[in-house]
């Protein structure tokens, strides 16, 4: 028995002395992407400060959100987006897109509530970082609406860790 309680301290080990996770790379509110209309309804919504949304394609610079960022380095590690958003109060999630320099990491009906804002998880592949310049892109993809009514997606925060 004495043995047993050993060997599972030696295997236990590692998991205590685990590396401490890294910072963010990248922090960003829903205001310092480019694009959307925050301009127009204003940046606080529901408990939320610099909140940003995106409207349907036909809305033109309404329907995306775009954000340069530069990288120093790349940490060798498994990569996340980390989205804050809320969907809208139509009878469906919108269609939305996240893209990291063209490369996806999400096409489809989000999976955000309308009452309430929820952080999801996104997997970054290994490629899509690099080090200098880098573009965000968060992009409501419904084929109909205008601004002002559904469909639209909402963006509070995001970051990029591990």
């Amino acid at each position: 028995m004495r043995l047993l309680l050993i060997l599972a301290v030696i295997l236990l080990m590692p998991l205590c002395h685990a590396a401490k996770p890294l910072p963010p790379l990248v922090e960003l509110s829903g205001i310092d992407f480019k694009g959307g209309a925050a301009d127009l309804y204003g940046s606080i919504m529901a408990g939320e400060i610099n909140v940003n949304y995106v409207y349907a394609q036909p809305t033109g610079g309404r329907s995306t959100l775009s954000k340069t960022f530069n990288l120093a380095s790349i940490p060798d590690q498994p990569m996340f987006l980390h989205l804050k958003g809320r969907d809208d109060d139509g009878p469906q999630q919108c269609t939305i897109a996240v893209e990291l320099n063209g490369k996806p990491l999400f096409e489809g009906r989000n999976d955000f509530r309308e009452d309430e804002w929820l952080t999801h998880k996104f997997p970054i592949p290994a490629d899509a970082l690099k080090v200098g310049e880098n573009t965000l892109v968060i992009a409501n993809k419904e084929a109909e609406g205008r601004v002002g009514m559904p469909p639209w997606f909402q963006v509070a925060k995001c970051f990029i860790a591990g």
